[in-house]
């Protein structure tokens, strides 16, 4: 593998999401355009897989792998298989040192020749699976980033267009306003027009903020999305949108850059378009203060386990 530009600890640092999303792009575009490397990610994903089902890990990489690497249920769905293969591997391990013992035996070498077993091919079969199932995984996931930032792109021009409509309302509205008081201070006799300042207009009580799905990566990697809150305004709406995961409930959370909780959402509930669910999770803005916030959004099951789908990242700022 020396003519490759990628090396094999680089691809385990992919593969357990400590890459930035520049450089993991980069390596997707890589094993994408270079069937070597993408056999090579493969390979090095089962060594992980294996390693890990028989306990081999660091400590550290443990936790990353089993924080980054299951999130996906594709990935533990591959882990679960890994362990209802490992017993059947593991005996056909010992068998074959059996077998060897026994040909070391030159009057029972005869006898057992036409019996003896190579696991190559059961390692060939579940690398092929895995393959498979890894380009699966890889198709799906590249087909859904494109999805969700085009519907980011579309959802960002749309309140954009919205933002500039208000603001030419209420200058619009300014106007007429300053008009009307000059024509009655013209009608009431008056020997000069006065102008009377305009009623104040009723401010948005919230602030809204956009956020797209963030999986299997570091929550304040590249470039995050800031919002600046102006005075007077008593709550900040963020809204997720992502591909719907089917579960019958979620659970929001808002964490500090220190991982600290400071808000949960229980019992939360999409609104669904074709296939994109939509999350809308209100926070009291007395509860931000300027820095950087993860909105961490799980899937919960019926027996009461959450599964991370998504940690998205923004910045609050504060004048």
């Amino acid at each position: 593998m020396k003519h490759l530009k990628v090396k094999d600890d680089d691809i385990v640092c992919y593969l357990l999401g400590g890459m930035s999303e520049t450089e993991q792009l980069a390596m997707e575009e890589a094993f994408v355009s270079d069937p070597q490397i993408f056999t090579l990610v493969a390979d090095i994903e089962n060594d992980l897989i294996d390693d890990y089902v028989r306990g081999r890990l660091a400590l550290q990489q443990r936790e990353l792998f089993e924080r980054n690497f299951l999130t996906s249920p594709g990935q533990r769905r591959r882990v679960e298989i890994a362990k209802a293969l490992l017993p059947s591997l593991d005996r056909i391990e010992t068998t074959d040192a059996d077998h060897s013992a026994i040909n070391e035996n030159p009057a029972r070498r005869q006898r057992f020749s036409s019996f003896s077993f190579k696991p190559q091919l059961a390692f060939r079969l579940a690398a092929t699976l895995a393959l498979m199932l890894f380009a699966t995984s890889l198709a799906w996931l590249l087909l859904e980033n494109r999805h969700l930032r085009q519907e980011l792109r579309i959802a960002q021009e749309d309140a954009a267009r919205r933002e500039r409509e208000l603001g030419q309302q209420v200058t619009d509205e300014r106007q007429q306003n300053s008009r009307l008081a000059d024509e009655i201070a013209q009608l009431r006799g008056n020997s000069a027009p006065q102008t009377t300042p305009p009623p104040l207009q009723t401010a948005p009580t919230f602030v809204k903020l956009l956020l797209a799905a963030n999986v299997n990566r570091d929550p304040v990697s590249g470039i995050i999305p800031h919002l600046t809150i102006p005075p007077g305004r008593k709550q900040v709406q963020l809204v997720l949108k992502m591909e719907d995961s089917g579960y019958p409930d979620y659970r929001a959370e808002i964490l500090t850059s220190s991982g600290v909780g400071i808000l949960t959402r229980e019992n939360l509930k999409p609104s669904l378009r074709r296939s994109i669910a939509t999350f809308t999770v209100n926070v009291p803005s007395n509860m931000l203060t300027d820095g950087v916030y993860a909105l961490r959004l799980r899937g919960m099951s019926k027996n009461g386990e959450g599964d991370i789908l998504s940690n998205s990242s923004f910045r609050i700022e504060k004048p």
